[in-house]
């Protein structure tokens, strides 16, 4: 993927400047319909983030890209390939960056939690939705999820691959013939360049169940 920085630059700026006056042009406690879903996932007890407007400011800034990349599904519930396309990887992450710096919901770290579905006397954590978009506010992490190596495989992809070899290590299977994938460039960069590892960019199909365990399983492993 090849990202054109001074265009980057040129959008944010752009958006920016547009936004500031929209959020105070556009009346208050006024619900908006949208032309994409890319917003759909972003849960509150009313109208979403009312005092800011922040939906349909997206929605008319970047209608184009939403339309193309958001018609049918939310981003919650969106792909990787989808994600990191040329035409949706900027607008994806300027627009999460806007949903997570207005709407407050979305700084929730804390997991919900659901009952499995094998068992209804287990129950396991899942991350927020709200989170989907403060997740992918981080230009650079997020440009890290997006990076391809060999075979055209996704860096988050890679890092979710770690997760069968964590879960295993953990009831005492030994892993170490399988130390070059779980100590791959992509895994070890995600633990220098993340903070917080409950912040790593996820969708519905992608979630670390552990991210902490994870991380600190990486850091074991391979530093």
């Amino acid at each position: 993927m090849q990202l054109n920085p001074f265009n980057l630059f040129l959008a944010l700026a752009s958006t920016s400047a547009v936004f500031a006056q929209d959020t105070t042009d556009l009346k208050q406690n006024q619900c908006h319909n949208t032309t994409s879903k890319f917003t759909d996932h972003v849960n509150g007890p009313d109208c979403l983030c009312k005092d800011k407007q922040v939906v349909p400011i997206l929605d008319k800034y970047f209608v184009d890209n939403f339309s193309q990349c958001y018609n049918s599904t939310s981003l919650y519930f969106s792909s990787m390939p989808n994600i990191c396309s040329d035409a949706c990887f900027a607008p994806t992450v300027i627009g999460s960056s806007y949903v997570q710096e207005y709407c407050p919901q979305t700084n929730n770290t804390v997991p919900e939690y659901q009952n499995s579905l094998s068992s209804s006397s287990i129950v396991s954590k899942i991350p927020t939705k709200n989170l989907v978009y403060r997740s992918w506010a981080n230009m650079n992490v997020s440009k890290l999820a997006c990076t391809r190596y060999e075979k055209e495989v996704y860096c988050l992809d890679r890092l979710f691959r770690v997760q069968s070899f964590y879960s295993s290590s953990q009831v005492g299977t030994d892993v170490s013939n399988h130390t070059d994938e779980i100590c791959h460039t992509c895994n070890k960069r995600f633990v220098q360049e993340l903070d917080d590892p409950k912040l790593v960019p996820m969708v519905y199909i992608h979630q670390l169940v552990d991210p902490v365990g994870i991380f600190n399983f990486i850091k074991k492993t391979c530093f």
